[in-house]
């Protein structure tokens, strides 16, 4: 019988032979494909670190470990910050990483009655913008003549049966989406959405709408949540990043 001790003259042999088309691999690396179907075996270039996953980047390009929250419009948990007392809530130092950022507030209250609840775009440092904001509560066209100093999420309902946040039984619950905060190109944009909701009868206030910075076409890296009297009381408030 005759040993046969390689299938072609090459070495390594060939993958149309039943082999990988290579001598060595990358240790612990995923294996992929070769650029065509008889084309050598490929490593891919990372192995990535704990926690990250295998990301698909296409046709025609290798797969790469990524964060969870990188690509395909995925979420990503950033972190919380709650209230006991404090004149604001903030998130600063956002990515650029991220699109959009989300943010719930979660059992909000205020500490004075019948106040509304503002938020402010930032810069690094943070430095928040105090002038020029156009918003719109319920619909509407947000005009650039339009010169407030803050963003209206919710407002004290004047001429409500109850007035809001009475301090004991009224909370807020809401979500606020920052879109492309990181661009220098655009005007920085929000769309929010908000309800005080009433213990025992059940009664609610919604308020649904949208806002702009007009001041200057720059990247935001802070956000800033206070009501326009008093402090907040009690009340969480969760930032997730949106690839």
């Amino acid at each position: 019988m005759t040993k046969i001790t390689n299938w072609g003259s090459e070495d390594p042999t060939e993958v149309a032979k039943g082999g990988t088309g290579v001598a060595t691999n990358t240790a612990y690396a995923v294996l992929c494909g070769g650029t065509t179907a008889t084309g050598a075996i490929q490593s891919i270039a990372s192995v990535g670190t704990a926690d990250q996953v295998l990301t698909s980047n296409g046709a025609g390009a290798l797969p790469t470990f990524q964060d969870a929250g990188g690509g395909g419009g995925e979420w990503t948990y950033i972190g919380s910050e709650t209230a006991s007392s404090d004149a604001y809530v903030e998130f600063t130092s956002l990515s650029d990483s991220y699109k959009q950022f989300v943010i719930y507030m979660v059992n909000v209250r205020p500490a004075s009655d019948q106040v509304a609840l503002y938020a402010q775009v930032g810069i690094t440092g943070p430095t928040y913008r105090t002038s020029s904001y156009a918003y719109s509560t319920g619909g509407g066209n947000l005009t650039e003549s339009s010169s407030a100093g803050y963003i209206l999420i919710c407002n004290d309902a004047a001429g409500y049966s109850s007035s809001q946040g009475n301090g004991s039984t009224e909370y807020l619950d809401g979500m606020l989406t920052l879109h492309n905060p990181a661009s220098a190109s655009f005007y920085t944009s929000m769309t929010y959405s908000a309800m005080y909701r009433r213990a025992g009868d059940g009664d609610s206030w919604v308020f649904v709408g949208g806002a702009k910075y007009l001041g200057a076409q720059e990247a935001n890296t802070a956000i800033k949540f206070y009501y326009s009297s008093g402090n907040i009381s009690v009340g969480t408030f969760y930032l997730y990043g949106v690839a």
